[in-house]
């Protein structure tokens, strides 16, 4: 196995019962490996630790490259990645941005993750949330992001 996708579902609308559907590709198809009983938060644990482990590596990566001094204007930028965007003040979000233009793979992961965010909070359809996990998997697979390889 070289992708396990991980996908949540709700089992009625507007309940707070949901499934994990874990499934992986092999020789081009789609095959089901679990369906698990959870729910949004040991989910959106997985992806926000995804993105994480992504920010650790580039955050690396500028510790290395960047003078120093340009270096440490990035100290505490941890919390404000860790953050949604909405949640943010305006100098924060300039803050991140500033991170971004540095660490571009940064802006695309958290592009993904306030994406998947967004579509567990909408009040979708079960047909209706297919269809936008599956477009977010399709855009994360396509971006081939090392840490959301897990939900492609």
């Amino acid at each position: 196995m070289t992708v396990i996708g991980l996908d949540k579902l709700a089992c009625k609308k507007g309940h707070r019962d949901f499934v994990a559907i874990i499934t992986t590709r092999l020789e081009g198809r789609t095959h089901l490996l679990a369906v698990l009983p959870t729910d949004r938060f040991h989910v959106a644990e997985h992806y926000y630790a995804a993105a994480d482990t992504l920010r650790k590596q580039e955050m690396k990566h500028l510790k290395q490259e960047l003078p120093a001094k340009m270096y440490e204007q990035f100290h505490g930028v941890m919390w404000l990645f860790r953050h949604r965007a909405a949640d943010l003040p305006p100098d924060d979000q300039a803050r991140l941005e500033q991170l971004f233009n540095y660490a571009p793979t940064l802006r695309v992961a958290y592009t993904l993750r306030e994406k998947l965010t967004a579509i567990f909070d909408a009040p979708l359809s079960k047909e209706d949330a297919l269809r936008q996990i599956t477009s977010w998997s399709a855009e994360g697979l396509y971006l081939d992001l090392e840490g959301y390889r897990l939900f492609t």
